[in-house]
């Protein structure tokens, strides 16, 4: 399902099968306004999130909430930025690839895996100016690697990746986080 340029001031739930693709993150925005969470994955199976700009979510949400054992679900190609608690959240057995995404200024956790087999494989990421980068707790599992963390706690229940480095980013200026040279 393509998305339109525009900002959606709405939350979105994605079901099974659907690719849910936006124009780009400097195109296209869902924000939340204040209430549950951009986008929520519930019980979906091959579920793909790529093309946004995520915002807006409330303390109970999450730019992207996947929960419900919902599994093979991609979140690609995304700014998630300013939500009231995660940006990213992997609950109730689900599982999936977060890839090329830049997570920042979220008051909680950039990555959260919560709770047993829920885990998320997290990679070429950048990770800035949350409260916590990447955070597994009650047996979640966070595979990471290749990413750039820069957080008040880069990881909390979890290592690093091999590759996975600490720095900062240098954006170039707010807004759609251009990095300089």
């Amino acid at each position: 399902v393509g998305v339109a340029e525009g900002t959606y001031a709405e939350r979105v739930t994605v079901p099974s099968y659907v690719r849910l693709v936006g124009s780009g993150p400097e195109a296209t925005t869902i924000d939340a306004g204040g209430a549950g969470s951009a986008v929520t994955i519930d019980g979906a199976v091959q579920a793909e999130v790529s093309g946004f700009t995520l915002q807006g979510a409330a303390s109970d949400g999450a730019g992207v909430d996947v929960k419900g054992a919902s599994n093979d679900i991609t979140i690609t190609r995304n700014v998630i930025r300013g939500n009231a608690s995660r940006a990213v959240r992997f609950a109730g057995r689900s599982s999936g690839a977060l890839t090329f995404n830049t997570i920042v200024e979220n008051t909680g956790a950039g990555v959260l895996a919560d709770g047993a087999a829920a885990w998320v494989d997290a990679q070429s990421n950048i990770i800035s100016g949350n409260a916590a980068g990447l955070r597994a707790v009650s047996g979640g599992l966070i595979r990471n690697d290749y990413n750039l963390l820069n957080n008040t706690m880069n990881v909390d229940g979890v290592a690093a990746g091999e590759n996975t480095v600490s720095g900062d980013p240098a954006f170039a200026g707010a807004g759609h986080y251009i990095i300089t040279d």
